[in-house]
């Protein structure tokens, strides 16, 4: 398994935590789920004009991940985490790949 640097936004982690009750130090931990679901993230919630992509995985609970890739060798941006209902999410995420 390919071991990837993982950074963050100071200011958008405390964001998360106030919001989701989640650090980016925990929301990391996903990329070593080797039964992750990843996407490119065609919401309309994505405006940054940016390709980020939505990653649904355990990291001692249900957590879903938002990121980007920059860089040539890019180191994963985490830029949203939140808990998940589990079921419900996987099921929304499933039925949306592309």
């Amino acid at each position: 398994m390919e071991v990837r640097r993982v950074v963050w936004d100071s200011v958008k982690d405390i964001i998360n935590r106030r919001e989701h009750n989640i650090g980016f130090d925990v929301a990391q931990l996903v990329f070593g789920d080797p039964h992750r679901i990843e996407r490119i993230d065609r919401s309309e919630g994505n405006t940054s004009g940016e390709e980020c992509w939505q990653t649904l995985g355990m990291a001692g609970r249900v957590l879903f991940v938002v990121y980007t890739e920059r860089g040539e060798t890019p180191p994963l941006n985490i830029d949203a985490s939140c808990k998940q209902g589990g079921k419900e999410k996987l099921q929304r995420l499933l039925s949306h790949r592309r």
